[in-house]
C-alpha cells in the first residue's frame, strides 16, 4: 500500500470524529441494532392503568441516540421526575435500541414510534383531567417540508404532525412537553396548544445537546436561584427563566434560544410538583 493511500485511511476517521463534533446534529447512526421490545410490552401487560379522579403524574423519556451526553440528559431528567415526585411506576424511558447496559437510569423499550404510540396509549387509559403530564425528547433533528422531526434508530423519523396525532385523546389537568433536539421549536409551536405547556431548545437553530438539559432541569437543583417568588416550588415557567439566564455547556454557536409556547392563563403556576 502507497504512503498517500495509508495516510488517507488514518486521516478518514479523524476528519469523521472533527465533523460530527462541528455539526453537533448530524444523522448518523450506528448500525447493527437490535430493538428489544420484550421488556416494554410485558410491562404494559402487567400495568393496569385507569382513570381515579385523583392527581396521578406520568412520564415519558424518549432517546434515539446512544451517546454519552444523551445518556446523561435522560439521568438528569429521569432524576428530576423522581425528585419532584414522579412514581417510578409510571415513567417510562424508551432509549435507544432498548438496552439497559450500565445506564443509570430503567429502560423500558427501544426508541421507535410504535413504541411510543404503545406507551402513549397505554397512559391515555389513566389519564384524567387531575393528572400531570410530562414527555421529554432528545437526539438529533431536523426541518423539511415545513416540519420539524427527531431522528431515531433505524433511519426513522418522528414528525411534529405525527407526536400530534399520537397526542389525541389527551386531556390532562396540564401538560408539559420539552423537546432538546435541534430544530425543535415546530414541535413546540405545533403542540404548545390546549393543556399543553410545550419548551424547545430552539426554532429553525442546531443545538447543543446538554444546553437545556442542563440550563432547565438545573434550575431543580439550584433553588435558590432559580425560586424567584420564594414559595419553596419550582415552576415550569421559572424553570424556563432559569434557563434563559444559564446557557449550559457545550460550544457559544451552539447556544440556542429556548421557548416557552403556552396557551394556558395559569402557565406561570404550573410545576411538576
Amino acid at each position: 500500500m502507497g504512503l498517500v493511500k495509508k495516510l488517507g485511511k488514518a486521516i478518514v476517521p479523524f476528519a469523521l470524529a472533527g465533523s460530527m463534533f462541528l455539526t453537533g446534529c448530524d444523522s448518523y447512526q450506528p448500525q447493527n441494532q437490535r430493538l428489544e421490545q420484550r421488556r416494554l410490552e410485558q410491562r404494559i401487560a402487567r400495568q393496569e392503568y385507569v382513570q381515579n379522579n385523583t392527581r396521578d403524574k406520568y412520564g415519558i423519556l424518549f432517546s434515539g441516540n446512544t451517546d454519552s451526553r444523551y445518556r446523561e440528559n435522560l439521568s438528569l431528567v429521569y432524576n428530576t421526575l423522581v425528585q419532584e415526585g414522579f412514581d417510578k411506576n409510571n415513567i417510562f424511558v424508551l432509549d435507544y435500541d432498548g438496552h439497559q447496559d450500565d445506564k443509570k437510569y430503567p429502560v423500558d423499550g427501544a426508541a421507535t414510534k410504535d413504541n411510543l404510540q404503545k406507551t402513549l396509549e397505554e397512559i391515555r387509559k389513566g389519564l384524567d383531567n387531575q393528572d400531570i403530564f410530562f414527555m421529554y425528547t432528545t437526539d438529533h433533528g431536523g426541518r423539511e417540508d415545513g416540519e420539524s422531526n427527531i431522528s431515531l434508530p433505524n433511519s426513522e423519523e418522528l414528525k411534529e404532525s405525527e407526536l400530534q396525532d399520537y397526542l389525541k385523546g389527551f386531556n390532562p389537568n396540564y401538560g408539559v412537553l420539552v423537546f432538546d433536539q435541534c430544530y425543535s421549536g415546530g414541535f413546540a409551536e405545533r403542540l404548545g396548544k390546549g393543556r399543553f405547556i410545550a419548551i424547545s431548545a430552539g426554532e429553525n437553530e442546531l443545538t447543543w445537546s446538554s444546553a437545556l438539559p442542563d440550563a432547565f432541569f438545573g434550575a431543580y437543583q439550584n433553588k435558590s436561584e432559580s425560586d424567584l417568588n420564594e414559595d419553596g416550588n419550582i415552576s415550569v415557567r421559572e424553570a424556563f427563566d432559569y434557563s434563559l439566564k444559564n446557557g449550559g455547556r457545550g460550544p457559544w454557536f451552539f447556544r440556542q434560544t429556548p421557548k416557552f409556547v403556552s396557551e394556558l392563563d395559569s402557565a406561570e403556576n404550573v410545576s411538576l410538583k
